[in-house]
């Protein structure tokens, strides 16, 4: 009985630590297609998966193909308090508010904010991908500009620069990825299944910068929350 209880107690250890030993117990992805697994497994169930969080009450998944961030408003307005999900990840949740934009709304903009402080308010952290101003209408980024300044704000959201990759690995000269012990540089053949959706590749460069983010903030070791591999171009 006293080797049961032990090891009931041990199993429980892991489980309010994940897989690694980093504590995420419970993980919202909100957002569009990326979200949705489009093309390859989103950056943000790459990384619950990673820690062994099983779909359900510890990994909640709700996106959808083509959705702005207003077809999420039901759940970001009421339903966020009784998920009360550990961490958030909203990478492409307002790319269709913004994509065809050259000067967004007050409103738009003001919603922005809202969406970003409501989450705040109900995860201990929010992960969030700027908009992608990939047509170069410079709506995106009024947006992007607005998204840094209520993170910076709130202190928990923290904002990853995907329209910046995005245009790097449209450019000559290219994406340099360099975390753990891998270094390689990517253009868009490598890492995207088509212009806007990620594949498996783009998909976990993008969860590893998340990881690294974590790393770097709680001072992790490699054992506690490893970078998921990647197999270079």
């Amino acid at each position: 009985m006293k080797f049961k209880s032990i090891s009931i107690c041990i199993f429980t250890l892991l489980l309010s630590f994940g897989a690694f030993g980093f504590p995420i117990e419970s993980m919202l992805i909100i957002g569009a297609s990326v979200s949705d697994d489009h093309s390859a497994k989103s950056p943000g169930r790459m990384i619950a998966e990673s820690v062994g969080l099983r779909k359900g009450r510890e990994l909640v998944i709700r996106a959808k193909d083509g959705a702005k961030s207003t077809y999420h408003d039901k759940l970001i307005r009421k339903e966020l308090g009784g998920l009360n999900p550990d961490y958030i990840v909203a990478i492409d949740l307002f790319f269709h508010d913004f994509r065809f934009s050259t000067n967004p709304s007050a409103a738009q903009l003001n919603r922005l904010e809202e969406y970003i402080t409501l989450m705040s308010q109900n995860a201990r952290e929010v992960y969030l991908g700027t908009a992608v101003d990939f047509l170069y209408l410079g709506g995106p980024e009024i947006a992007n500009k607005r998204m840094r300044k209520v993170a910076k704000k709130l202190g928990n959201v923290f904002v990853f620069e995907l329209d910046a990759i995005f245009k790097k690995i449209h450019s000559n000269e290219g994406y340099e990825y360099n975390l753990g012990d891998q270094k390689f540089t990517v253009w868009r053949q490598h890492v995207m299944a088509d212009i806007i959706h990620p594949n498996k590749r783009g998909s976990t460069i993008v969860a590893n910068l998340i990881i690294d983010d974590l790393r770097n903030r709680y001072e992790l070791e490699d054992q506690e929350l490893p970078f998921l591999k990647i197999t270079p171009p």
